[in-house]
Formats: structure tokens, sequence, C-alpha cells
């Protein structure tokens, strides 16, 4: 009978997964009493949810990266010792260059397959056209900047909307400055960001953007969007790693040089990040992992995989790819005086998210410096949430915090349990006017953990200063406003005060503590009666009632502040009717007094707490005439706010997002489907509109699946079915 061997990789590009498929399969082929099951995440997505399974549910193999990335979960007791397969396959000597990085106490805990280098492609018709030649040194290329200036040329092309390009910039001046044995101890945290050598780095990148160095408006590009300033020929230069090469113009003509010398005191340092495969210490099948590690340690393996990825294979007796990039870049590297991997894998996550934050804050601000050190040396050396060998929780070893305001609600609560199952430490304030405190309580015996809760409001200053100056507050998921579209009709003052003033109040404490990560909870009702549906995020926004205007007026008030400073990473999550709740049953929605919305109405009638259900209006240009909505799962949508604040530390600006299936349901299908799937009759009757509610509006969630890899998963009947568990287990909502 054939074992079973899962994998779990992050190779979801073309290139990458058509060559590992071809590889398992190979594999497979070698090995017919292993079947294995390869399972494939997106890259930025798998940074995710590596922490969650490697303490729950592990793969028997994972991809990761070297260096500190691996050091991490070595540290914690999450990868396996697999020395044993060096020892085996000689590969002390034949990857001896991706050895230290690979080694934690003299053991080693994965396998390398692929690495790469970085350095500047360059543009040669510019070069040739000018009589340039590749700089040497530090003046050397000063002296080439100012000279392409001269031409009309911008020396340097760079897109930092993605942070990670300025770390690239951060890594080799500091590499270049101060060396291969202070970086790593920097990134450590053994050295601190306000010493002097730190302060050289910056001094020196601040001189190249004093100069114009770089292109104009950088934070808005994406690393890819600032490739055609270099393929034109309006920027000569782009450090960056190889993975650029596939994306070169065919008829091009360019070139690739090292990072230039800064001081002959110090080594030649080069980056290259490299790539792993690790065994997870609570693996079911070790024994088969180790023989697909031992596999792809083979140099004939490796030969053939970075053949098709256009990188270097770690193993010496592998043969390179007949192409000059690589060949210059095995030159680098095999000349350089030791390599790191890149600052988000050399220092710890919490680490380098804040750290990359900061360098694009330098590149368009160089003038904060000093309070950009501060806040670098603030930020702790320690990630989130660790755990024990055997997967028990341990107490949280900082004090970087995510402030949850309106997390005792009925979104909030289940969000609070996404968010600390993904690894962030939060702090729940929430006045509880349309909220219980028992469903943090019921929160608390769920993950097992205590929350801190603070009872107060939003529109307090008083408070929210001192929330920020006694907690380490990283970011905030803002839940906190009213919420009912009728109330809303009766009560516009009451919704604008609490809704729109104490949004401005939370933002400008925060501008004070420098606290600029935030995800709003805004809504659907910022369309008003769509023009077509599903609703794409450039749909004309205009609110219909006075609920939906407080949350279109805190938009507009979130892409003000935005353009009015590069420091605010901002993400508005418009959604779509939140129904159900934790499939546990323990916690649900309970809304104070009468029910608001559909769903909570639909299971007190179902249970008997209300006569039945009014239908508003059945003459809408529907299928049936009633009501057409996206109906989200609440458990989906806070996986969504996780996605959102992760996508905070890649991303600057103010971006929007749609939760939602995709798929709308009127108010009579919900109804029948709770009735059928729950097997419980619902009385209801049809009545006149209610004032503001539109016929249709539904999401087109097709961005939010993409750029946050989010995607509802939960069905209509999942949906129904865990909002009757949680009536039926708590009749009385949190008061019983």
């Amino acid at each position: 009978m054939a074992s079973t061997l899962v994998i779990n990789s992050n190779q979801s590009d073309p290139a990458p997964k058509e060559a590992f498929n071809n590889l398992v399969d190979r594999f497979q082929e070698e090995n017919p009493d292993i079947d294995v099951v390869f399972n494939e995440y997106d890259h930025e997505g798998y940074k995710t949810v590596i922490r969650n399974w490697l303490v729950t549910n592990p793969p028997d193999v994972a991809f990761w990266f070297a260096g500190d990335r691996m050091r991490f979960f070595v540290d914690r007791g999450l990868f396996e010792d697999v020395s044993d397969i060096w020892d085996e396959n000689n590969l002390h000597e034949h990857m001896a260059s991706t050895r230290e990085s690979m080694s934690v106490d003299g053991a080693q805990y994965g396998v390398p397959w692929s690495y790469y280098q970085w350095g500047f492609y360059y543009n040669r018709d510019i070069f040739d056209e000018h009589g340039l030649s590749e700089p040497e040194t530090w003046d050397d290329f000063l002296e080439l900047g100012e000279t392409l200036k001269d031409t009309g040329v911008t020396p340097v092309t760079i897109g930092t909307r993605f942070l990670w390009t300025a770390a690239g910039w951060f890594d080799y001046l500091n590499l270049r400055l101060n060396g291969l044995d202070y970086h790593i101890s920097l990134m450590d945290g053994e050295i601190p960001y306000t010493d002097d050598g730190v302060r050289n780095v910056f001094e020196h990148w601040g001189e190249l953007i004093e100069r114009d160095f770089f292109i104009a408006n950088h934070a808005s590009y994406s690393w890819q969007e600032a490739q055609p300033f270099l393929f034109n020929g309006d920027a000569a230069m782009y450090l960056m790693g190889n993975f650029i090469t596939p994306n070169l113009p065919e008829d091009g003509n360019f070139g690739f040089f090292r990072f230039p010398q800064m001081n002959p005191e110090i080594g030649m340092y080069e980056d290259a990040p490299t790539d792993t495969l690790h065994i997870p210490a609570r693996a079911n099948n070790k024994e088969d992992a180790r023989r697909f590690l031992s596999f792809i340690a083979q140099p004939e393996i490796q030969t053939e995989l970075n053949q098709a990825l256009n990188q270097l294979p770690p193993h010496s007796q592998a043969e390179v790819a007949d192409d000059p990039f690589l060949r210059a870049g095995l030159e680098t590297l095999s000349n350089s005086d030791g390599t790191a991997q890149f600052y988000d894998r050399d220092t710890v996550p919490d680490m380098h998210s804040v750290g990359m934050e900061a360098f694009q804050e330098f590149m368009v601000n160089p003038d904060r410096l000093e309070q950009i050190l501060e806040r670098l040396e603030r930020t702790p050396f320690l990630w989130v949430q660790c755990y024990s060998p055997d997967g028990t929780h341990k107490e949280a070893e900082h004090d970087m915090t995510v402030l949850v305001t309106g997390g005792a609600g009925y979104i909030g609560s289940h969000t609070c349990i996404s968010l600390i199952e993904a690894g962030y430490d939060i702090l729940v304030l929430d006045n509880l006017s349309n909220a219980s405190r028992e469903s943090l309580r019921r929160v608390e015996r769920i993950i097992d953990q205590s929350i801190p809760f603070i009872e107060g409001d939003i529109r307090d200053a008083d408070a929210l200063h001192r929330i920020f100056s006694e907690h380490h507050i990283d970011s905030v998921v803002h839940f906190a406003g009213l919420k009912a579209v009728g109330e809303s009709v009766a009560k516009p003052l009451a919704y604008h005060e609490n809704n729109v003033a104490g949004t401005i109040n939370l933002l400008q404490v925060m501008a004070q503590h420098e606290c600029h990560k935030l995800v709003f909870s805004s809504s659907a009702t910022v369309y008003g009666d769509p023009d077509t549906v599903p609703i794409p995020e450039t749909a004309p926004l205009r609110a219909t009632n006075p609920y939906g205007q407080t949350k279109l007026s805190i938009e507009h008030i979130l892409r003000d502040l935005s353009r009015s400073n590069d420091a605010w990473r901002l993400s508005i999550l418009r959604y779509f009717n939140p129904v159900g709740a934790h499939k546990s049953g323990t916690i649900g929605e309970h809304p104070n007094g009468t029910p608001n919305n559909l769903m909570p109405y639909i299971t007190q009638v179902a249970i008997g707490k209300l006569e039945q259900l009014s239908v508003f209006g059945d003459d809408y240009d529907t299928p049936d005439g009633t009501g057409v909505r996206d109906y989200i799962h609440v458990m989906d949508l806070a996986e969504g706010h996780v996605r959102a604040l992760e996508h905070l530390s890649q991303q600057a600006g103010c971006d929007e997002f749609n939760l939602g299936t995709g798929r709308g349901y009127s108010v009579l299908e919900l109804v029948r489907a709770f009735s059928d799937t729950n097997e419980v009759k619902v009385p209801y009757r049809i009545t006149d509109r209610r004032p503001g509610d539109i016929g249709r509006c539904y999401a087109d969630p097709s961005k939010a699946q993409k750029v946050l890899n989010w995607t509802a998963t939960h069905t209509l009947d999942d949906m129904v079915a865990d909002a009757w568990r949680w009536q039926t287990a708590n009749p009385n909502g949190y008061e019983g």
C-alpha cells in the first residue's frame, strides 16, 4: 500500500509551477510506492498560512527561505534537523556556498534548490551612446549618474509601491559600507538602528535622493511598472534581482554589473536569496520527506529545475544555463566575500515590515530621518506569537499590537479570532452600544487565551491617547460605528457625529503617535443604486442613505490623508451583508433590541422570538421582486481583514477592495435556503419598501482575489446552517 507525501509549495508563478509539477511527476515515477499530494499556494499568501499549519496540521515538506526566515522556525522547534541528508549526499562539499544560510548551531535544517544574484541591470545602448562604462567604485557611480542626468536620462529607476525594492538599496549600502557581520548583527537586533553605521548608510542614500538619481513618483509604481523606464531609455539602471531578466525585451541590449565598491577595507558581499525545502517537525511522513529532499539535492535535478527557472543551482556539480546574466551572476557570487539573503529574509517578520515601510518613507521624505530611525529602534525584534515544539501556545513575546475598534461586535469578534490565529496580538476598544462584553469572553474560550479589552469610545480623544501611549499600537482595524440604514435616515446627525467625527478623532490620534496603518470597515452602500452588477471598485460612488454617506465621507478622508502623507497605509473594505457565525456556535450576531439585519431577524423568527419576517418590497426589478444582496459568511469576511492587514506591510497608499462572493441572493432565496437546510419554517409577509433601500447590490471580488489572495469559501448552506447553530445554542444570544 502506497504512503502519502504532502508537499506545500509557494511556487505559484507559471514557470516554477510547471517545473515543480514535472519534477513531482518524475519523483513519483521513481518512487511508485509514494503518492504525492502537491498543494500550491500564492507566494504572498503562503507567508501567512505557513505560520498557522506548522503548529496545527503541517505538510511533510514545506517550501521556504534560507537565513533568518528559516532560523525563526528552527528556534521554535518547527523545522526538522536534516543534517543526515547533508551527510549522505555530501552536500557539505557540493553546497558549501549555501551551507551557512541553512545551518543553526552547526546543524542543517533544509535543502536549498535555487538562488539568484542581485545587482544593476542597465541599458547598454545608453551607455554605448554616451561612451559610459560600468562603475567599479562609489565615486565612479556618482560621476556616471551626473553624466546621465546631463544627457536627460534619469540614472536609476525603482518602484517602491512594493516596499521590498527599497530594501534592496538599504541592503547593498549597508553591506558595502559596514560589511556582512555588521549587517547580520543589525538584522538580529544586536546593533541599534540609531548607530552611526546605519546613519552613514542613510547619509549616502540621501545623497542620491538629493542629486535626483531616482525616477520621480517612484512610490506610485510597482517594481514591474518601473521597468519600462529602463526598457525605453528614460532611466539607465535598475537595482534588482535576476528575476527581472525574463521581462527584458528580446530586441533590447542590456547588461549587468555588481553594486560598486564603497569602502576598500570592506569585502564585496552580495545578496543571494535562496529558496529551500524543509521538513516540518510535526510532519507525519518524515521518511518519504527525506527521500524527496535527497531527490531535489541531486545535481541533475538541480540542473533541470534551474534551467527551467533561469536561476542558479546551489549544487556545485549542477550545470548553469547558457545565459549571460546567469554567467555574470555566478561570477559575482563566486567572487563574493560572503552572502546575505535579503532584508525581509534576514530579519524577523515584525522588523522587516516596519523596516521596509521606513525605507520607502525615507526615499520620499528624507528629512524625516530622525523620526524614522527612532521608530525603527522602537520596533521589537520578536515575532507576534510563538509556540512550543508540541504546538501549544506560549505567551506572546512582544508588544506590537493591532487595535480593533468595535471588536466586541458581530464582525469584530469573529475578526479577533482570525487575527489571533494569524499570529497577531490585539487590543479591543468598544463602547458596547451595540455589542456585548460576553462575545469577547467567548472568543477567549475559543482561542484559549485572554484578550485585552477597553470599554471606551473613539470620540474620546483622551482615552485614545492613553491607549496609544500605554500600548505599542502598530495598526488599527476599524469597525466602530453605527450601522443601521433605517435608523440613519431617522437620526442622520447621530450617524455623522459618531461615524465621521469619531473616525477623524481616531486618525488624528494615530497620526500623533505615528501609527499609519489602518483597515477600514466600509460598506457596499457607498455604491448607492449601481448601474451594473456585479459592482467593481471603480463604480461610481453615490450613497443613498445617511449611513452610506458616512462611510463614503470616511473613504474620502482616507484618500485625502494618503495623498497628504506617504507614510499612511490604508485599506478600505467594502462588503456585503455578513451572515453566519463561528462554526463552534459559541459566538454569532446578537443585536441589541430588534435586529436591523436580515439573517438575525430570520433566526429569531425561526426560534419563535419574533412573530414573522417583514420582507420590504417585492416590486424590485429582480427575479422574485425582492432585494438582491451578496451575503458573505462572517468568517470569510474576518479572513479578508487579516489579508488586508498583511497587505498593508507590502504596499503604501490607500486602496479599496470588495469582499463578497460575486453572487447575489434575493431575500426570498435566503429564506428558502434557511428553511430547507435547517428544516424549519420562517413565516414572512410582504410590506412596503424601506426608505433608502435599493434593488440589487452585489460585489465583483476579483480584485481582492488577485491582490489580497482572498476568496470567499463558505456556501449559502454554510451561512444559514452556522447562523441557525448559533441561534439554537443561544436562543437569547449573549444574555442566555
